[in-house]
């Protein structure tokens, strides 16, 4: 082939100690993403129930307002339509969704984000790890009683995330705006304030 219907070559750039300083990045990220959610799971519930509160009140241990997640009862710790002796299956959830999309801010702005952003820098491997535990939330969703159609909801989340995440260079700028596993924690919220009679008439 001539020379001149060659295609064009890139020019290389050399990264200082190579693959191995990426790779040590990404071990590093991953050690410290590991604590995090690690140290998330094993922080107690401090919700305490206050009554009739206003939507979105609830008071820490301290006495504190806790933010909720949209929900009008807010993080009620045994929301009425919880199965029973499920408590820590869903005190799991909610910290494994707020360890992906709201557990950091960004400094001098505020804005919450998640290691879901972070952990997605990690070439490959960072959307597979994070698409692991989103899928992960949608089973616990299931085995909390969440119907069928609520769960297509939540694969839909899950799915645009993905797609999102995965287009080169804005994929982490989607990752902190849409944020998938947040949305699909209030759809288990939404799904469990409602009593159990009310949620077999829906389906």
């Amino acid at each position: 082939m001539p020379d001149w219907l060659a295609p064009p070559s890139l020019p290389s750039v050399p990264l200082p100690g190579g693959w191995w300083t990426i790779a040590g990045l990404a071990a590093a990220i991953l050690l410290i993403a590991a604590v995090a959610l690690f140290r998330r799971l094993r922080r107690p519930d401090t919700t305490i129930d206050v009554g009739e509160p206003r939507r979105g009140e609830l008071i820490d241990a301290r006495g504190r307002r806790v933010q909720a997640t949209g929900t009008p009862e807010g993080r009620h710790p045994c929301p009425p339509g919880l199965p029973p002796g499920e408590e820590a299956r869903l005190r799991r959830v909610r910290a494994v969704a707020d360890f992906l999309d709201n557990s950091l801010r960004i400094p001098g702005v505020g804005y919450p984000i998640g290691w879901d952003s972070v952990i997605g820098l990690i070439p490959g491997a960072g959307d597979a790890i994070t698409g692991t535990l989103a899928v992960w939330i949608i089973v616990q969703g299931r085995r909390l009683g969440v119907p069928k159609r609520t769960l297509v909801r939540m694969l839909g989340n899950a799915g645009v995330d993905l797609a999102g995440g995965a287009v080169p260079g804005l994929g982490d700028a989607f990752d902190v705006v849409f944020k998938a596993n947040r949305k699909n924690l209030r759809l288990i919220e939404k799904h469990l304030a409602q009593p159990p009679v009310d949620r077999r008439a829906l389906r």
